[in-house]
């Protein structure tokens, strides 16, 4: 229900729309579109908006978002996105390195000034 609220506020609408729902996730979330492309966000849209009429109540955004990240990852990424998540775990894996580098030379430093 917190996520309906936020999107329905998003728009000041009553029920769901994809505006909302892409505002909430680029404005309220910060998610960019190097993240989440506009065509993806559109494909969930299409996954929630079974009926295409442009809305949704919050029985229907509530039963989509509890369905968790199945549903979501059910949507294939595009080239562009796997390429985009893979950078991004990369630079994760090089940043978390890079701190384990920093704490191990700090111990060895500190080592050293008790040993000498």
């Amino acid at each position: 229900a917190t996520v309906y609220k936020a999107v329905t506020a998003a728009t000041s609408a009553e029920r769901v729309t994809f505006e909302g729902m892409r505002c909430l996730l680029r404005s309220g979330l910060h998610v960019d579109e190097a993240e989440v492309s506009e065509e993806r966000i559109r494909r969930v849209w299409r996954a929630i908006d079974v009926d295409l009429v442009g809305q949704v109540s919050a029985a229907v955004f509530g039963g989509f978002m509890r369905k968790g990240e199945r549903a979501v990852c059910a949507v294939p990424l595009s080239a562009k996105e796997r390429l985009a998540m893979s950078k991004k775990g990369q630079a994760q894996d090089v940043r978390s390195q890079k701190k384990l580098l920093k704490q191990r030379a700090a111990m060895q430093k500190s080592g050293e000034a008790a040993a000498g």
